[in-house]
């Protein structure tokens, strides 16, 4: 395990240095592979497959969030950012889950009228966490 954090750890300040950010700083990692592990019963293969299906639906997915935001559907807005906290809670993905689940409350507050930037930052972690899923 050790290894996988090191490739991580070195694909993060690979990120980040062609970001312009300053060399050794990462952000903070999305996948939490220790309970990614733990939700499939430590079988590595198994948990790399439901990568690969979470991240061939992820289009779909934002997709769907998109296309409620734009027509102002508060209520399939609810529905998509709840979907997608599901998916995303089997990597351990803090970040993308609070996310998701702020943009859920909002919906099913009926405001989302500023919820673009919300969007935006589960749009950003969710590239982190797809990096991190190809890394596996």
């Amino acid at each position: 395990m050790a290894g996988d954090n090191d490739r991580t750890a070195s694909n993060k300040n690979s990120s980040a240095a062609s970001s312009g950010e300053s060399p050794g700083w990462a952000p903070p990692a999305e996948l939490d592979v220790e309970i990614a592990l733990a939700r499939v019963g430590g079988q590595m293969d198994l948990l790399k497959e439901i990568a690969v299906l979470f991240l061939d639906d992820l289009p779909r997915s934002l997709g769907e969030i998109h296309a409620a935001f734009g027509r102002g559907d508060a209520k399939q807005v609810e529905h998509a950012a709840h979907s997608l906290k599901g998916s995303v809670c089997n990597f351990g993905a803090a970040g993308v889950v609070a996310a998701a689940a702020e943009l859920e409350r909002r919906g099913r507050a009926g405001d989302i009228s500023n919820a673009g930037e919300l969007i935006e930052t589960i749009e950003r972690r969710l590239g982190a966490l797809g990096r991190e899923l190809r890394a596996l």
